[in-house]
């Protein structure tokens, strides 16, 4: 008759297990960095974008106030129409920033929370098998 193999011990099961666990905790984390990896770059990107808008923005302004400045009968208060231009550039910036930095918060969040899951879901299934053992 023929070798019959033998059936697996409650140990060989366990490594099984946990090298099974091992690799889809890497790949589910993996799979969850790459998109927020994107996400920061993206972000970065959006900055440079928005700092050249509000370079061109002020470059805009400033030229605008000049040539205020050179028809005074135009504009009875310069120091007025100054200060609205310049509040509306200060406005935009706070809150570009704000939401900006908003969207990162929640991406360093995210995998936070995310990583905290993974962990607490692997550790679970890394205790399992040890009560295959039992």
């Amino acid at each position: 008759m023929g070798k019959y193999k033998e059936a697996p011990t409650g140990e060989d099961c366990t490594n099984v297990v946990k090298e099974n666990t091992g690799l889809v905790r890497e790949k589910y984390l993996n799979g969850f960095k790459l998109p927020l990896s994107l996400w920061e770059e993206n972000l970065k990107v959006l900055g440079t974008q928005v700092e050249q808008w509000h370079k061109f923005q002020e470059d805009y302004i400033n030229a605008v106030i000049e040539f205020y400045e050179k028809f005074p009968s135009w504009n009875g208060d310069s120091k007025a129409t100054n200060s609205h231009f310049e509040y509306f550039t200060a406005f935009q910036k706070n809150y570009v920033s704000l939401v900006i930095g908003a969207s990162d918060r929640f991406m360093k969040q995210t995998l936070n929370i995310i990583q905290k899951n993974v962990e607490h879901a692997s550790s679970l299934f890394d205790s399992y098998p040890n009560l295959l053992r039992a």
